[in-house]
């Protein structure tokens, strides 16, 4: 005889919600109101992520007006999930719209402005993302280091490395200090953009500051390098890796491998293969095949086949 409230509706719809039943979430949700009861803010916010999620624009938009005309607002955390919905639907049109009317001076967390601008960023979008950045947050909510750091992901996503310079002035200016990602992003960002001193000037700066780069930004570094032919800084690099105590893994030997049978280099591209054995590393198709065109460079043809009969086995 114990009735049901709100909440009860809620932990169901919660529950279904988490395996992807979207036509039991709305069968609770419907509930509601069959039980003379009212959506509260939960309720809202849990269907709207259901509707997003599912790309269903109309439906969550008819959500958003019901919330709008039962005096309410739209949760706080329900604000990145609609963005990132118009977004991914192409609707930039819409989720500016949508931005201005529910988030810009509304007090809205630097933790959500940053959930905004990332759904601009993966997109290459980065004049939005900037547009976000660059807005009113309301009284006590001052950017943090996440919101420069999907900045700086933005700028790297559209190649607009020249806008990255005055945003760490802009940064440093507010007393915000750089983090671990702050660095992997810049110099993932400059490694990819064929920056490589650019990008071990920030490694030296990343260590300065107290952090440790792991093998990823070692061998974005590394990659960069070899891209560029940099053979003696590549291999310097490599070797200040293992100094540091940072294990190199298959894809930084791969890197140094591949760099050597391009250039014909099979001595070398065999020395960095045992090297990867040695450690214990199973070599893996890329590298194998980068061994195969460092001895087809020299017509080893029977050490080629064997390289391949290898790959098959």
């Amino acid at each position: 005889g114990v009735k049901p409230d709100t909440k009860t509706y809620n932990v169901m719809m919660t529950v279904f919600a988490s395996i992807g039943d979207l036509e039991r979430v709305l069968k609770y949700y419907c509930q509601i109101g069959k039980a003379g009861l009212h959506p509260d803010a939960v309720s809202y916010r849990i269907l709207l992520q259901v509707l997003c999620e599912r790309k269903m624009a109309r439906e969550a938009e008819d959500v958003i007006e019901g919330v709008l005309n039962s005096g309410s607002f739209v949760h706080e955390q329900s604000l990145p999930i609609v963005m990132k919905m118009y977004v991914d639907l192409g609707l930039i049109d819409e989720a500016t719209a949508f931005f201005e009317r529910h988030c810009r001076g509304n007090g809205v967390s630097s933790k959500n402005f940053s959930a905004i601008m990332d759904a601009f960023a993966e997109k290459g979008l980065w004049e939005e993302a900037e547009h976000i950045f660059c807005s009113e947050r309301g009284v006590g909510n001052e950017k943090d280091i996440v919101e420069y750091n999907v900045m700086i992901k933005a700028y790297g996503q559209a190649k607009q490395y020249g806008r990255v310079s005055s945003l760490l002035e802009s940064m440093e200016e507010s007393g915000v200090s750089s983090d671990e990602c702050t660095y992997n992003s810049l110099i993932q960002m400059f490694s990819v953009g064929g920056f490589p001193h650019r990008a071990k000037k920030l490694l030296g700066k990343m260590k300065d500051a107290g952090f440790e780069p792991k093998c990823e930004t070692y061998c974005a570094v590394i990659r960069s390098y070899s891209r560029h032919c940099l053979v003696p800084e590549a291999i310097d690099l490599f070797n200040e890796m293992k100094t540091s105590g940072v294990e190199p893994n298959v894809v930084v030997y791969g890197v140094l491998i591949d760099m050597f049978a391009e250039t014909g280099n099979v001595e070398e591209a065999l020395h960095y293969s045992n090297l990867l054995e040695q450690s214990g590393i199973s070599p893996n198709h890329i590298v194998l095949t980068s061994l195969i065109k460092a001895y087809s460079k020299f017509n080893f043809w029977k050490e080629a086949q064997n390289l391949y009969s290898r790959m098959n086995d």
